[in-house]
């Protein structure tokens, strides 16, 4: 969303507003986008203009009932658990889609990771382990158990959902997507998500 360029900022206000408006008329409740990037010249003016951005996207999807949700990530302007909660504080009403993996990739603790719950309005569930985002389930090392326990006590309503890619970045490619997903649904049911 926090292109430098004013008129493709423009541009992207327009597509969301189109997949915002397509979203409501379907019925669905939320939609994902990526937070924005760090200008390495000037990192202040990158967080502005996100937040202007996302805050605009946020009453756009608030006038449609529709969510509007960030999936924090490697390699965007809110990396870590607390950038992820500044920016959502920075923007009311802005929602998270809770991937841990991205944060388990960077071996960030289970603690820090668990304080974005409050914030999850969409949840996708992938074995993890650190340096690895995406890894066969019985690598795993991310606590879904913790994270399952932090979600029912939250309130959480939304969707679990097992989420593999089958790309050559961050070496996603070398899992095979369907065994894993199966693996990773008989999991979350073991832990009683239905």
């Amino acid at each position: 969303p926090n292109q430098r360029d004013p008129a493709l900022r423009e541009r992207g206000r327009g597509e969301f507003a189109v997949a915002a408006q397509i979203a409501a008329e379907l019925g669905i409740v939320g939609i994902t986008v990526l937070p924005g990037v760090t200008w390495s010249d000037d990192p202040d003016a990158a967080w502005e203009v996100c937040v202007e951005e996302l805050a605009w996207r946020v009453d756009t999807g608030t006038e449609l009932g529709v969510q509007v949700r960030i999936e924090a990530h490697v390699g965007s302007i809110a990396p870590i658990p607390e950038l992820v909660t500044r920016l959502c504080a920075e923007v009311p009403g802005l929602r998270l889609t809770l991937d841990l993996s991205h944060f388990e990739l960077q071996s960030v603790t289970i603690d820090r990771m668990l304080t974005l719950v409050p914030l999850a309005g969409h949840l996708h569930v992938r074995a993890a382990k650190p340096g690895a985002i995406q890894v066969r389930w019985r690598d795993n090392e991310t606590d879904f158990g913790a994270l399952v326990t932090a979600l029912r006590a939250a309130g959480y309503r939304g969707a679990y959902c097992v989420e593999y890619v089958p790309m050559p970045k961050w070496r996603c490619d070398e899992v095979d997507v369907v065994t894993e997903t199966l693996a990773t649904r008989n999991a979350l049911l073991a832990l009683g998500v239905r």
